[in-house]
């Protein structure tokens, strides 16, 4: 759903306080001098190039930062062209761009992954200038670019990465060995780095539980807005896809990796438009969004580390006990989703009219088993009132499903493991500018509303704005120097409720969602244990 958002709406460009690069801000990267910018606040910034790739090949660590502009923000993975205005895109895309205070020494480092459903987005994504937070938390923060879509997720059958397709991964795992052996040049401490993601960039943290090479890369882990119902795409999954994307004239005649990389780049998003077309399939583990994943199964991801979570905490790549993790959602992810698949109002509906709209989202065995349940109330459609009830019921519902309560119960799951779990719940936010103007999100927290306030990037700040943004950004450098979040914000334990005993409000009105007790993952599975 959310990459149909990406694709209807054109995004503002990155903006940046940052001004021309002085010498206090020149850096040793292994043996090069290099020199970003700095901020009349005292942040630095700087931009490198940590990976190297042919199309559909494992990247490497590139030999020099000759070319690279340290003081640029760096072109952008391909993608929909139209939603980034600030940066090009180019293949050769894997960067980093680092904030530091300029006196800075052996501070914690958060490493973010950007989302955008794992098609779109990057270091150039509105609202993430990292110079705030860094400033303010007093803390080391690496952006990070990974290849994205068919690049980073579906190579061809006849690609040496066919059989372990996940470069996207891969790439992230290169980029924190990086900053293992190089974030002290800017004062960040090795043994100190937090990884967080917002949306398809926590679904890569995700990733990472499952991923043995990433153990020992990090020591905690902060999901904002991970779509926990998707787990990864199994390898059965991603040759359907492979087979379905590369029967397109694009690439007809081609039979070697040779051919293959001569087609366009622009050539390549197009086809992977028309593929997002035509294999959508709740029903077969295929949803809305994200439709291209990372997948399990092979070397790189031996197990699905979602389900893992569920059922065995102990086939993780990491140890529960010894990785703290942050997790949040915010208080209606998916109305932006729901207003734009759905149109404007259409008031009140019948259950034939609902179980439809289920159906093209979930699946008929679970919708059946919501639209007729006797004690699932709040998801069914009242027939009789006024008011737009058919999409604000779908949006409670699709929020509950997909975000709100797989991560309540998840949480749990990562408790009784022995680890130490934080959640909360965005009850206020800042309108990311795909939510502008969108009819449903009036009034309401909607995906990426999150990320203007753990940024501190708000266009137009007002008292309350600043204030809750400040509360944020302080949360989020105690957890990430090693801290509870705040003194009121306690750990999730195993017995925490789903009904949301045990999570924080965080501004607003300071209430938590609840969800149906012993529902969800029994009677409506969860996509990660049913593909």
């Amino acid at each position: 759903m959310i990459a149909l958002l990406y694709y209807l709406v054109a995004l503002t460009g990155f903006a940046t306080a940052l001004c021309a690069p002085v010498t206090g801000c020149s850096i040793k990267w292994g043996t090069e001098t290099v020199t970003g910018t700095a901020s009349a606040t005292g942040v630095c910034r700087y931009t490198v190039k940590y990976g190297s790739a042919a199309r559909w090949a494992t990247a490497t660590s590139p030999a020099s930062q000759t070319g690279v502009s340290a003081t640029a923000i760096p072109p952008s993975c391909p993608q929909i062209s139209s939603v980034l205005l600030a940066t090009t895109t180019s293949e050769d895309c894997l960067y980093m761009t680092i904030y530091a205070p300029t006196s800075a020494s052996s501070l914690p480092v958060f490493a973010f992954f950007p989302g955008g459903s794992n098609i779109m987005g990057g270091i150039a994504s509105p609202g993430i200038d990292a110079s705030a937070i860094a400033k303010a938390g007093n803390m080391v923060v690496a952006v990070i670019q990974t290849r994205l879509g068919v690049l980073g997720y579906l190579p061809p059958a006849v690609a040496s990465t066919s059989s372990d397709p996940n470069m996207g991964v891969t790439d992230a795992v290169l980029a924190l060995s990086t900053i293992q052996s190089k974030i002290s040049a800017v004062g960040g401490s090795a043994t100190k780095v937090t990884i967080g993601g917002q949306s398809s960039g926590a679904s890569m943290v995700r990733a990472l539980m499952g991923t043995p090479a990433a153990k020992g890369l990090f020591r905690q882990m902060i999901l904002q807005s991970d779509p926990l119902n998707y787990g990864l795409q199994s390898l059965k999954i991603m040759s359907t896809l492979q087979s379905t994307y590369y029967a397109q004239s694009a690439f007809a005649g081609c039979s070697d990796l040779a051919c293959f990389r001569k087609v366009s780049a622009a050539d390549i998003i197009t086809a992977q438009t028309n593929l997002g077309n035509v294999v959508i399939d709740p029903s077969n583990g295929i949803p809305w969004a994200p439709f291209l994943r990372p997948s399990y199964g092979a070397a790189t991801i031996p197990n699905e580390p979602t389900n893992s979570l569920y059922y065995n905490t102990g086939a993780l790549a990491i140890s529960p006990s010894s990785v703290p993790l942050l997790i949040t959602n915010v208080k209606d992810e998916a109305a932006t989703s729901v207003s734009q698949i759905f149109g404007s109002k259409i008031g009140a509906a019948s259950n034939a009219v609902y179980y439809s709209a289920l159906n093209s989202l979930i699946g008929g065995t679970r919708a059946n088993q919501i639209v007729y349940s006797a004690s699932l109330t709040d998801y069914q459609v009242p027939t009789t009132g006024s008011g737009d009830q058919f999409r604000e019921t779908l949006s409670h519902l699709v929020t509950d499903f997909v975000w709100r309560c797989p991560a309540r119960t998840l949480a749990g799951k990562y408790a009784a493991a022995g680890g130490k779990v934080y959640v909360g719940e965005f009850r206020q936010g800042v309108t990311y500018p795909l939510n502008s103007g969108v009819d449903l999100c009036v009034g309401k927290v909607c995906h990426m509303d999150d990320v203007y306030p753990t940024f501190d990037t708000s266009p137009s700040p007002s008292a309350n704005t600043t204030t809750f943004e400040n509360g944020i950004i302080a949360a989020w450098a105690k957890f990430i120097a090693g801290s509870a979040p705040s003194s009121t914000w306690s750990a999730f334990s195993s017995g925490s409720g789903v009904s949301g005993t045990g999570v924080k409000s965080l501004g607003g009105d300071g209430l938590v969602g609840s969800c149906p007790t012993e529902y969800w993952g029994s009677k409506v599975e969860w996509d990660f244990q049913m593909f």
